[in-house]
């Protein structure tokens, strides 16, 4: 862990590629190889008391709150939180009807990331999927097993999917290099809903809404919970960016944004 000192609000990693990295968490992931940075306290002290003059406590995004409705919805956390994303805009859709645009299958109505992105993009919204490989999946036996698939139609279905969402305008699809997501940052602009996978059990990724990050915390929608959670921000991180959750972030928004133009914002 590298613990590095610095006057102003950029770091620099140590690999010394790109530009200071600007960050108001304590934790900073380097875009160019993915090592976790940390700031130190004086600095830390010194970006929030500059931030909250500038702007005072960060409102949190009031994105309501969906729970899964038993075991009908038990694989299908990612559709129901991005189903959140289509409430926040105000779509006026049903859950049923929402998940058969993202082709969840299965008992537990199992959603993969690439249906998810279409099946929001066919409401009008726009929506990118940010990963460590966004073009593939990581083993396809969760999609064999709970979409009661053979590897040869998980595989069609994982590649048709990706190649519709390749064909999109409304869908995009970035390596966590190429595109990050300061989640301070699209907070503070409410410039979209942020769905990170995290790493919550042994055996199984679970996904969440993002609604605030403040004071070494972040707050979340959880689908399984009656009310808003919030998790310890860096463990939150630590959960999230990792190579079993591969990095993943569905970012779902009402409209075309600029990535580095929302994450380079004072």
């Amino acid at each position: 862990m590298e613990n590095i000192k610095t006057p102003g609000v950029g770091v620099t990693c140590i690999c010394n590629t790109g530009s200071p990295i600007r960050h108001l968490l304590d934790v900073v992931i380097c875009p160019q190889c993915n090592r976790e940075l940390r700031l130190s306290e004086e600095t830390r002290k010194n970006l929030w008391i500059k931030y909250l003059r500038r702007n005072g406590p960060r409102k949190p995004m009031d994105i309501p709150l969906v729970q899964k409705s038993g075991e009908g919805d038990k694989d299908a956390c990612q559709a129901v939180v991005a189903y959140m994303a289509l409430k926040y805009y105000g779509i006026n859709a049903s859950k049923e009807e929402f998940f058969a645009r993202c082709e969840t299958a299965g008992k537990g109505n199992h959603a993969l990331s690439w249906g998810v992105l279409k099946g929001a993009a066919s409401y009008g919204l726009y929506a990118w999927l940010i990963s460590g490989h966004p073009y593939e999946l990581i083993g396809y036996g969760d999609v064999m097993e709970k979409e009661g698939l053979t590897e040869d139609a998980a595989r069609e279905k994982v590649k048709r999917l990706i190649k519709e969402c390749e064909e999109n305008e409304r869908t995009e699809l970035f390596t966590n290099v190429e595109e990050r997501v300061i989640i301070s940052k699209f907070i503070d602009a409410k410039a979209a809903v942020l769905i990170p996978t995290l790493e919550w059990t042994e055996n199984e990724n679970h996904s969440v809404v993002v609604t605030n990050i403040w004071e070494g915390y972040v707050y979340y929608n959880d689908p399984n919970d009656e009310k808003q959670c919030k998790m310890d921000m860096n463990y939150f991180f630590r959960l999230w960016q990792n190579e079993k959750t591969d990095y993943d972030i569905i970012v779902i928004s009402d409209k075309k944004i600029d990535f580095d133009e929302i994450n380079e914002r004072e």
